[in-house]
């Protein structure tokens, strides 16, 4: 199983067009496993996609662009995951259930989790995330005139959950230092108290 959630490609595109980029992705993954994104080349990501460089051409300008392409795809279908499975944009949000789904998700393709994850880590990928995820939030409470502060809404949904995400890598780094049990359990608790009552000295 890929991180990459290529379905989500044939929802939207051309079966010619979804092929192409599925290749590339495929080879763009294969070539970060030995070198930084900036060091690929248009040549190697054709040689292994087997396209020609006027098929990259027609899709892409380099091979970054084509890189957070691929991204904005993963980001994409993270979101869809966690709204599918209820962890998002449900009523009785879990800080838990954030952190065990995400959790979950790579465990099912750990070998791509190991290579895009010095990316992940990048502050540009939590900004794109948090972007995502507002426009996501946006959408919602265009749904639910039931919230009157709309932008305190989003911005406050957004920030935990793009700080949740941080704290999850950060546990990462650390090198598990706690349990992955422990940790649902502290992003629990700081969310079921007050933000104000728990930074009290």
């Amino acid at each position: 199983m890929s991180i990459i959630p290529y379905d989500l490609l044939a929802q939207t595109m051309d079966k010619r067009v979804v092929k192409t980029k599925r290749a590339v992705f495929r080879a763009l993954l294969s070539l970060l496993r030995d070198q930084p994104v900036t060091d690929v080349t248009i040549t190697d990501v054709c040689r292994l996609a087997m396209i020609n460089r006027k098929t990259f051409y027609s899709h892409y300008e380099s091979p970054i662009q084509a890189f957070f392409d691929m991204e904005s795809l993963i980001i994409q279908g993270y979101i869809a995951q966690l709204k599918t499975r209820g962890v998002i944009l449900a009523p009785d949000f879990q800080a838990s259930l954030f952190i065990r789904r995400t959790h979950a998700l790579i465990q099912e393709a750990p070998e791509d989790f190991r290579i895009l994850y010095p990316y992940f880590r990048s502050g540009s990928f939590i900004r794109d995330f948090g972007i995502a995820l507002g426009k996501e939030v946006a959408g919602y409470t265009a749904a639910n005139p039931h919230i009157r502060d709309v932008e305190s809404f989003i911005f406050s949904y957004v920030f935990s959950i793009t700080g949740l995400l941080v704290s999850y890598f950060d546990w990462i780094d650390s090198n598990y230092p706690v349990s992955l049990e422990h940790l649902e359990n502290t992003a629990d608790h700081a969310f079921s108290v007050p933000l104000k009552t728990s930074l009290q000295i």
